[in-house]
């Protein structure tokens, strides 16, 4: 499990502006006999609530347990009761990953289990798309729900090529995408109708968020076309930025600044998820 994290990490990083955090959960005993430290002794730090409040995304993983994510991870996902009420990963775009010990040992129904809990919290689910050459060759893990690995019954089977590279593409560039489309909508919302209205009580602005709900499907189903005319449309997004990054002043200011980096950042991961689909559409 924890190659496969790194792979998606490594995926998340290669994206321009993005930095992965690799967190773990503590484990978990029906009896206790002494507490464990609050910082584990190695490997990542424990995840917490600040994480999760401040990440633009969440790539979740576990180890199958009888066709269901572990028990560490459940024990952590039944406590984020406050996060629910607060909203705290609503709007922000969510995948999975897994390994099991052999081929058909639960690989599709962990990563179900795990989404069902992140759809509760209002995350949007990405998987891979079947324009990952690796998914359409690969004999060991990877799914479209997911990226996986079949490490063996005595645990001794390394991550394969394969399954590397589709958890370094469930990191990559087209969740990123996604999570710029998806925090500039919340964006406009914001700025037009709370934030900084033009006018107090809202402004016709918001309507400016009606055409970024248009790609939003294509987006999330990796469709080639839609990324295609999008590096073109999301220009309109910087130049309004640009224009009143300049012109407002105070908060909208500060807001226009971020949709130019939410458009910058939009159009890169675009432009990397077409190159990276290039080849296989050429096929």
């Amino acid at each position: 499990m924890r190659s496969l994290a790194q792979s998606v990490a490594r995926g998340i990083e290669s994206v321009e502006g993005m930095r992965a955090r690799v967190r773990t959960v503590p484990k978990v005993a029906s009896v206790v006999e002494a507490v464990s430290p609050a910082v584990p002794a190695e490997g990542p730090p424990y995840v917490e609530a600040r994480d999760l409040a401040e990440c633009a995304g969440m790539a979740l993983g576990s180890p199958t347990r009888f066709g269901n994510m572990a028990a560490p991870l459940k024990h952590f996902i039944d406590g984020l009761g406050p996060e629910w009420t607060r909203g705290t990963l609503a709007g922000k775009p969510a995948a999975v990953f897994s390994s099991t010990a052999s081929m058909h040992g639960g690989q599709e129904a962990t990563l179900l289990s795990m989404m069902l809990p992140l759809l509760h919290h209002g995350m949007v689910i990405v998987g891979l798309p079947y324009t990952e050459p690796d998914l359409n060759s690969t004999r060991s893990g990877g799914t479209p729900y997911g990226a996986t690995h079949v490490s063996g019954t005595a645990n001794d089977r390394a991550v394969t090529d394969e399954e590397s590279r589709l958890a370094f593409a469930l990191g990559n560039a087209w969740l990123a995408a996604c999570a710029c489309l998806i925090a500039l909508v919340f964006l406009c919302l914001a700025w037009e109708l709370v934030l900084a209205p033009l006018k107090p009580g809202g402004s016709w602005l918001v309507l400016k968020v009606l055409p970024l709900l248009a790609p939003l499907f294509g987006v999330l189903h990796a469709r080639r076309y839609t990324f295609q005319w999008t590096t073109l449309f999301i220009w309109l997004y910087f130049a309004e930025g640009a224009v009143r990054a300049v012109s407002d002043s105070g908060l909208s200011a500060s807001l226009a600044a971020i949709e130019i980096v939410l458009s910058l950042g939009y159009f890169a991961a675009a432009v990397a998820f077409l190159r990276s689909s290039r080849d296989l559409t050429k096929a």
